[in-house]
């Protein structure tokens, strides 16, 4: 089963809105107290890439995606992102906490049945969020729409992501089309009292990208191998055994249990996950991503495309991450439990002694990745 993103029909948009004359209640409620700001005339010559950027005494302005997506199935879904930038002052923007911009951000993905939104707020000047021209980058925390081409054409290629409990997406986005200024010459009015904005638009993007489930069949080898590539180029130790999971892969696959996940980025797996389905439960057994792809989030991605594929296809009544208490598995599941095991080793024999050292060393490394070690050492007691 996979699922491809193709063409996608995406519209950027940077708009400066005001007014040029104030009324009682004027257009979105700009209306007020607006006469210091710079008035939106028509016969502004753009300039770019420098009009990409954020314009000083303009009181509103912002930056926006729009998605349409199609899968293989032909299911349809939708993807927005938005930065809002909003001045206090019609004056030029100050650095620090004297900055007088406000700064709203919007994500939203839609499905038929499903839609998911979330908002971030920040105050301009202190890096939380901003708009840079050179290189072009719009961020409120971590949700970026980020330029990866040349200066002279930064919508060529962007990078899009934003993240919250509910969903997540991160976009590879490209264009060899031209701007197209809209209105008239970039001059869109709004209302009848003379309202109106700078408005052009970057349309007909296009993303690339492959997700799969195996399941059984011919795939089985080929997956299995895609899986090792992708072990291999992760942060993940060498496992002890390497046979054994291809075993257990084909294993699952007779029994019709295997849910291999793999994702697709031109034409190279970057992220694997095993997944075994039975009697209602969703067991994640393994995960893993390419470390050079990790811009991209594919493991996220994976997660998201195994997860609804298991509630709606397979019905599982249960998804278990099986062990681990890493902070990334608790975005997804609703609740912690604790199990409790023995691991014995041998250390009289060299096999033994072997695998109790490489079991300590492997949580040493873990502890030192979680920012910390504690070390006890005894107190002297008086007398």
């Amino acid at each position: 089963m996979k699922i491809k993103f193709g063409v996608l029909l995406l519209v950027l948009l940077v708009s400066g809105c005001d007014q040029p004359a104030p009324v009682e209640k004027g257009f979105a409620g700009l209306g007020n107290q607006a006469a210091a700001f710079t008035p939106v005339v028509p016969g502004r010559v753009f300039s770019f890439p420098a009009d990409h950027g954020p314009h000083d005494g303009y009181r509103i302005e912002w930056w926006y995606i729009t998605a349409n997506l199609k899968d293989a199935q032909g299911h349809e879904f939708g993807a927005q992102w938005t930065l809002f930038r909003s001045a206090l002052k019609a004056t030029p923007e100050e650095a620090g906490w004297q900055n007088q911009t406000i700064l709203l951000g919007h994500a939203a993905v839609t499905s038929a049945t499903v839609h998911h939104a979330a908002e971030r707020y920040a105050r301009g000047g202190v890096g939380q969020a901003g708009v840079s021209v050179a290189p072009f980058n719009a961020w409120i925390d971590d949700w970026q729409l980020s330029s990866q081409a040349t200066a002279e054409d930064p919508l060529a290629d962007l990078l899009l992501s934003a993240r919250d409990k509910r969903f997540s997406y991160r976009l590879r986005l490209t264009s060899t089309g031209p701007l197209v200024l809209q209105g008239d010459k970039g001059f869109s009015q709004k209302s009848e009292q003379g309202q109106a904005s700078y408005y052009y638009s970057q349309p007909f993007f296009q993303a690339g990208g492959t997700l799969e489930i195996v399941s059984g069949g011919e795939r089985v080898a080929e997956a299995i191998a895609a899986y090792q590539a992708v072990y291999a180029r992760s942060w993940k130790r060498p496992e002890p055994y390497p046979e054994f999971l291809p075993g257990l892969v084909r294993l699952c696959a007779a029994q019709g249990s295997l849910r291999l996940g793999l994702a697709w980025l031109d034409g190279r797996a970057i992220a694997a996950q095993l997944w075994i389905v039975r009697n209602g439960h969703a067991a994640i057994y393994k995960l893993a991503y390419d470390e050079a792809a990790r811009a991209f989030a594919p493991g996220s991605l994976l997660s998201a495309f195994l997860m609804q594929h298991v509630i709606e296809v397979d019905r599982v009544q249960e998804i278990d991450y099986l062990q681990g208490d890493d902070p990334y598995k608790q975005q997804w599941m609703s609740e912690r439990r604790e199990r409790w095991g023995i691991v014995a080793y041998q250390p009289r024999t060299l096999v033994g002694m072997l695998a109790l050292l490489r079991d300590e060393a492997g949580r040493i490394t873990r502890r030192l990745r979680r920012g910390g070690w504690k070390v006890w050492r005894p107190q002297p007691h008086p007398g």
